[in-house]
């Protein structure tokens, strides 16, 4: 089970840079982290997998499936995806009931998506803050609650985007062991970052440079 490009290009309509991928892959249980200069075309990339932008020619495949059909929803499915800026995905009022107001409204039992809410609050050191408003939060917090909130859904892929933005050494190291367990547990994880620490990580790097992916 993997989550590929292959022989993929796209151009933004307004402007000159170029993303080309010949061939890309994360497999289930593997980290592969992403490097490369400003405007290299990191998030552009982690973009195209995950829906929000369409390719231009070449294909997308999650599990075998090709993703040129999918709804953005169906890859909301299998494919989490946590933005370089937090506050693009925080909607509730509190840190708690930003990670169970989706599981509440698709039905799952209280008592379920609450245990793990409140347990993945405790692992990334928010759970003294979940009765507070996601406003206060610091800029490391949310994005902490962030990839809470991913997690809550149990994607088998993760796309993170400069995940130890704002977090401390103790929170990125926490942060680091978290994303060896999921790679454990054979979640497949694409780490886009300009953090060398988090080299240790990896079982692959790629590099980008100027939009063109190479080993």
């Amino acid at each position: 089970m993997s989550l590929m490009m292959k022989e993929v290009s796209f151009r933004y309509p307004q402007g000159a840079f170029r993303f080309s991928c010949d061939a890309f892959s994360v497999s289930a249980g593997e980290c592969v982290v992403i490097n490369g200069a400003n405007g290299s075309g990191k998030s552009t990339m982690l973009k195209l997998l995950v829906g929000i932008l369409r390719p231009d020619k070449g294909c997308i495949y999650c599990d075998n499936d090709d993703t040129k059909e999918y709804q953005l929803f169906q890859f909301g499915q299998k494919i989490g995806y946590l933005f370089q800026e937090p506050d693009r995905q925080l909607f509730a009022s509190t840190a708690l009931e930003e990670l169970t107001f989706l599981p509440l409204i698709l039905g799952e039992s209280e008592r379920t998506h609450t245990e793990r809410a409140e347990g993945l609050l405790a692992t990334f050191a928010l759970k003294r803050l979940e009765e507070n408003s996601v406003l206060t939060l610091s800029r490391g917090e949310k994005q902490r609650l962030a990839l809470c909130a991913l997690l809550m859904q149990q994607p088998p892929y993760l796309l993170l985007d400069e995940p130890t933005t704002g977090l401390d050494e103790y929170a990125r190291n926490q942060l680091g062991e978290y994303v060896r367990d999921l790679c454990s547990s054979g979640v497949g994880i694409v780490l886009v970052t300009h953090d060398h620490a988090c080299a240790s990580w990896a079982d692959r790097i790629i590099s980008l440079d100027a939009g063109v992916v190479a080993a």
